[in-house]
C-alpha cells in the first residue's frame, strides 16, 4: 500500500512542479520484484494496486534501498520526533543518494559500510532517546514521590485534628 501512496502522491508532485522524472525507493525485495512482474500473475487486490503503479512508473524508476539505511523506518525503531529532528539521516536520507544517479544500484545489493555505519548511528539515536525517556521517567518518579509526602504530611495533620 505504501508503494501505490508513494506513486499517487509523486504524480501530483510531478505535475505540480512541472518534473517530468521521478525515483522510487523501497526497501522491499518483494515489492522491487513484484514491479517487474507481471501484475495479471497475482489476486486481484495485488493485481489492481501493482497495475497502477505499473501504469504510472517503470520498474528501472524502481530501486532498493536496505531497511537499516531507509530513514522512514526510523519511528518504528523507537526514536521520538526530538530525535528525528536532530538526525542528519532522517532529513537527507541514505548518504547514497548524494551519489551520482549513475552511481546509485540498479538492482538490490550489500553495502556493507553503510549498513554498519547506519546501524551505529541508529543505536547511537535509540540510547540518546531511552537517555531522554529514562530522565522525565526520574522527573515523574520525583514529582510523584514529592506529592505522595506532602500528602501523607497533610494526612497526618487531618488525622491530629480529627483524634
Amino acid at each position: 500500500m505504501g508503494v501505490v501512496l508513494s506513486t499517487r502522491l509523486s504524480l501530483s508532485i510531478l505535475k505540480t512542479l512541472c518534473i517530468d522524472q521521478a525515483f522510487y525507493w523501497t526497501d522491499s525485495l518483494n515489492v522491487w520484484y513484484r514491479i517487474r512482474s507481471h501484475s495479471k500473475s497475482f489476486k486481484p487486490f495485488k493485481a489492481n494496486r501493482l497495475g497502477e503503479i505499473q501504469e504510472h512508473t517503470e520498474p528501472k524508476q524502481w530501486r532498493h534501498v536496505a531497511g537499516i539505511l531507509n530513514p522512514t523506518d526510523l519511528p518504528t525503531r523507537g526514536l521520538q520526533a526530538t530525535d528525528l529532528i536532530e538526525s542528519k539521516h532522517w532529513l537527507e536520507g541514505p548518504d547514497l543518494l548524494k551519489d551520482n544517479k549513475s552511481a546509485w544500484p540498479r538492482k538490490p545489493h550489500c553495502d556493507v559500510k553503510s549498513q554498519r555505519k547506519a546501524k551505529l548511528n541508529l543505536r547511537h539515536m535509540q540510547q540518546k532517546s531511552m537517555k531522554k525517556k529514562n530522565s522525565c521517567i526520574r522527573v515523574w518518579t520525583q514529582t510523584t514521590s514529592h506529592h505522595f509526602a506532602v500528602i501523607d504530611k497533610k494526612l497526618l495533620e487531618i488525622r491530629e485534628i480529627i483524634y
